[in-house]
């Protein structure tokens, strides 16, 4: 899976207290803030591009994992999003998140 970044994101790097050696690789994604007036709310979003691998292990049953660190479940949204709106976001793929876990 790659983190994207395109126009208009800023970098969200791993957390003060994290040790790559003991809690694992963390890398750097790329977020675009919005506001939604409706909802009142600032909303974080960033997009990943999966790789030929990501998506033969997807079509072939397998599943994408979120991972979650911390005592409590953020709310969150994941969606796919279609061919031309990736077009449209001007994308640079950024970072590997690595190989399906098989």
């Amino acid at each position: 899976m790659k983190i994207l970044q395109f126009d208009g994101t800023e970098p969200v790097g791993k957390p003060k207290d994290w040790i790559n050696e003991l809690d694992g690789n963390c890398g750097t994604i790329h977020v675009l803030r919005h506001f939604d007036e409706h909802l009142g709310y600032n909303i974080l979003y960033s997009v990943y591009k999966p790789t030929e691998a990501d998506i033969a292990a997807i079509v072939a049953g397998g599943g994408i994992r979120l991972g979650i660190h911390g005592d409590g479940h953020p709310v969150f949204q994941l969606c796919v999003l279609g061919e031309a709106r990736m077009e449209q976001l001007n994308y640079i793929e950024h970072e590997d998140l690595g190989e399906p876990i098989l």
